[in-house]
């Protein structure tokens, strides 16, 4: 429900736009992906953060005229991975941490540094697999205007915020 509302929001939208302005090349674009895949799938579901950015990388991907199948395979492997950073992160991890009495904290601590390993990894998989594909140049955009409501990204940002806490 919180990604629902996080879309319609405009929240997606924006984040959409500042990829597209950090990413000057297609390999930083390779990285912004899986690092945003990555941070997401280890507060949110990893499986939630496919359905909600897949679409958005493929918008990305169409706007710059770059080949979506690095940047998808990307997207999935890299919420996969960062998925094990927390509780949160994958409905495996909810079970071990209840079963085990481990807590959110400590189990970020313990996971998250594999999470980050596991993440390189990724980004070199990625690169070495598709370099050919990623060595195009970028096409040319422009920044387009995003609706958002703010009220409503304000105030699902904050149940996130609270949510994060309360784990």
């Amino acid at each position: 429900m919180l990604a629902a509302y996080l879309r319609l929001s405009g929240f997606f939208g924006l984040v959409v736009e500042r990829s597209i302005a950090l990413a000057r090349t297609p390999i930083s674009l390779l990285a912004v992906i899986i690092v945003a895949s990555g941070v997401l799938s280890a507060l949110f579901v990893n499986d939630v953060v496919c359905l909600v950015l897949a679409p958005l990388v493929l918008q990305v991907t169409k706007r710059l005229r770059l080949p979506p199948v690095p940047y998808l395979l990307a997207l999935a492997t890299a919420a996969n991975v960062g998925s094990v950073a927390t509780v949160t992160g994958n409905p495996q991890n909810m079970l071990v941490a209840s079963f085990s009495g481990i807590g959110y904290r400590q189990f970020l601590l313990r996971e998250g540094p594999i999470a980050v390993i596991g993440l390189a990894c990724v980004f070199a998989v990625v690169w070495l697999t598709y370099r050919r594909e990623l060595r195009t140049t970028m096409a040319p955009h422009a920044i387009e205007s995003v609706t958002v409501h703010y009220p409503l990204m304000t105030k699902t940002l904050v149940v996130v915020a609270v949510m994060l806490v309360a784990f």
